[in-house]
């Protein structure tokens, strides 16, 4: 088994075997783990990807970022209160194991350069929400995202949510600092980051 962590494509199939992380929402928690949920099945239609998701040396997963098009997040999702860009798509759920203050932006950052090679092309946007405190995995650290590359859009609403927006094209970048990102995840010596692929492919290879 090699060592490292490798960062692969969600498919709805993968639903079922991500982290548990959305307890305080125990319906959405369902639907996020549903290989048949609306919102996935229109995720694939749209990019062919639902999400992706950062796996240990072990094959287990822990990082996982969801992603949906604007107009098909589930109704109780706080991006539903702002407006839909047609070029965007949305972040659903952010989940991190075991995360702290150095290895949780290190994560969140690959998770979101695996979005960004998947949806460069394809949308313009990644729209996300996000909270300074009591973050959830709908609305993780605004710190984390903003190392990540995310601007904020909007003034705080009142319930504690800020809308927060990453231009895709931005994303070329952080080429050069995906080896640090490294170094903090796994203590390892910089490896180039191989890319993102469907996490059902290596149990069909398997097979």
């Amino acid at each position: 088994m090699g060592r490292g962590m490798r960062v692969r494509a969600v498919v709805p199939a993968d639903l079922t075997g991500l982290l548990p992380g959305c307890q305080e929402h125990p319906r959405l928690e369902r639907e996020l783990h549903d290989p048949a949920a609306t919102w996935a099945r229109a995720s694939m239609a749209h990019w062919g990807v639902c999400g992706v998701a950062v796996y240990d040396e072990e094959e287990l997963p822990v990082a996982q970022a969801l992603i949906c098009p604007g107009l098909n997040l589930p109704s109780t999702h706080p991006l539903v209160q702002w407006s839909k860009l047609p070029d965007a798509a949305y972040l659903l759920a952010l989940v991190t194991r075991g995360a702290d203050d150095d290895s949780g932006p290190a994560r969140v950052k690959l998770l979101v350069q695996g979005l960004a090679r998947h949806l460069h092309g394809q949308v313009e946007t990644l729209e996300a929400v996000g909270r300074h405190s009591a973050p959830t995995c709908l609305e993780p650290p605004v710190g984390w995202l903003t190392h990540a590359g995310f601007q904020p859009v909007d003034e705080f609403r009142a319930d504690g949510c800020q809308r927060l927006r990453l231009n895709l094209a931005g994303t070329v970048r952080w080429r050069p600092e995906l080896s640090r990102a490294w170094n903090l995840l796994a203590g390892l010596v910089p490896r180039p980051v191989p890319p993102a692929e469907p996490t059902g492919r290596q149990g069909r290879r398997a097979g």
